[in-house]
């Protein structure tokens, strides 16, 4: 490593260390795209923990690109001896009609995160975000008329329902970036040809509106100067509202009216965050018309819109979170689990885990969760999806079809369990397993089956 890649090391360890990014924690999980920036990071980081891994999302939204990034990575990663795993989000399958691919694909990695850090207390998220995405983010939100803490919202540390984000480049520009790869002779990381369309706004942003800004005069440091003051008044509003921590789905009308209404979006945000893990901001609509409402005293039954799961109803002086009834995507994968080891299924937060082992007379086969196949019989792809009317299968050791409904019925799950059950089927959807219910004598292991696979089911969130 030459001088230059090492002080620029340097500085964003300084960076981390000022801003205790690294303090408590034993466990980082590296968001991995292959890009530039990102591969950097991946680099900076490779040897500070004995526990880094690297997640690769391969969106599925680029075709044999997405694929090549993935074979890219995984290459990288192996010759760097890093732990590595790629998740395969299927966004166009998983796109909600109101959402743009981006807001997708920021949605599903999140679930994903959020299923991922679970009770691990001393593990985090590390992203590649600089300086130019910090700058990039501020027109993006400004562009939609954000308070402070919007426009400043992309931070060394940030907290999203309940996933620990860390970003120890934001001390670093592109330039720098780019500069230490090359001086570490790696110059054949991936680019992202949608990166360059001027079709999205970010790349407008990118390309056309900051470069003209900085041509016409404006200073660099000066902006960024200018950022880090906004951040730090963002900071004070927010730490005004620091003491506030209620779970309660109440909230009474005369609190929040003595507060200044630049608080209201805060204190709002902080107390949806509490019941019910959204930390979404608040829309700038739905706080004028909330005002409007409770100063002329015409406020009772009211019902206000607060996120796409919850609303606000006003009841006479309390404010009420309730949750909004919504409708799971329909589940329909197929999955080469001899290929392919894990499949995850955000819609109803599970995961599927594929291993192939071989026969011990210590297997437990009585694991609800858990099943055991005979290699030799696995037809590949499965088909995994949701019950179906009139659905049957033929338990294990009986010889005639039982209605899954019944099934489910005697299998005495909880509300929660029923409404994540998956279906897995065989390529000719013959129902082989329905997770913590039942399963067929198709692929039964028996004392002389020499290679199994072991396919696990795991509920994240």
């Amino acid at each position: 490593m030459n001088k230059r890649a090492s002080d620029i090391k340097d500085k964003v360890f300084a960076f981390a260390k000022r801003e205790n990014l690294l303090k408590d924690l034993s466990i980082i999980y590296i968001g991995f795209s292959g890009g530039s920036d990102s591969t950097a990071l991946v680099h900076l980081f490779k040897e500070y923990y004995k526990k880094v891994k690297v997640i690769h999302f391969n969106h599925g939204i680029r075709e044999k690109d997405s694929d090549k990034d993935e074979s890219w990575c995984q290459t990288f990663c192996k010759l760097h001896k890093i732990p590595f795993n790629t998740v395969k989000l299927n966004i166009p399958e998983n796109k909600e009609s109101s959402e743009s691919i981006e807001m997708a694909a920021r949605r599903l990695r999140l679930t994903y995160w959020k299923s991922t850090l679970t009770n691990e207390a001393d593990s985090a998220v590390m992203l590649a975000h600089h300086l130019d995405d910090k700058l990039e983010n501020f027109f993006i939100r400004l562009s939609r008329g954000s308070n402070s803490s919007g426009l400043t919202g992309l931070r060394s540390i940030t907290h999203v329902q309940g996933v620990k984000i860390l970003r120890p480049l934001l001390c670093l520009e592109k330039t720098e970036i780019i500069e230490y790869l090359h001086a570490n002779d790696i110059i054949d990381y991936r680019h992202d040809k949608s990166n360059t369309d001027l079709r999205y706004k970010r790349n407008r942003i990118r390309h056309l509106l900051i470069p003209h800004l900085f041509q016409t005069g404006f200073d660099k440091e000066a902006v960024f100067k200018s950022l880090n003051y906004l951040e730090d008044d963002a900071r004070y509003l927010e730490f005004s509202i620091n003491e506030f921590e209620s779970k309660s789905k109440f909230l009474t009308v005369r609190e929040l009216l003595h507060l200044d209404f630049a608080l209201w979006s805060r204190k709002l945000r902080r107390w949806k965050n509490e019941n019910c893990g959204d930390n979404a901001p608040i829309k700038g609509s739905l706080l004028k018309n909330l005002k409007n409402s409770l100063t002329h005293d015409i406020v009772h039954g009211a019902e206000f819109e607060i996120s796409k799961t919850h609303k606000i109803a006003v009841d006479r002086d309390h404010l009420i979170l309730r949750e909004k009834k919504t409708k799971i995507n329909s589940v329909n994968y197929y999955w080469d689990c001899l290929k392919h080891e894990k499949l995850f299924i955000p819609e109803i937060g599970c995961e599927l885990h594929a291993k192939k082992c071989n026969y011990s007379k210590n297997l437990n086969l009585n694991e609800p969760n858990c099943q055991y196949w005979n290699l030799k019989e696995i037809r590949c792809p499965l088909y995994i999806r949701q019950r179906k009317t009139g659905d049957t299968l033929i338990p294990f050791a009986m010889d005639k079809p039982v209605r899954v409904k019944k099934l489910i019925a005697n299998a005495k799950l909880t509300i929660e369990e029923k409404q994540s059950l998956i279906i897995i089927c065989d390529n000719d959807n013959n129902i082989l397993w329905i997770p913590l219910v039942r399963r067929t004598n198709f692929a039964k292991v028996k004392p002389n089956t020499s290679k199994l696979v072991k396919i696990t089911y795991n509920k994240l969130n």
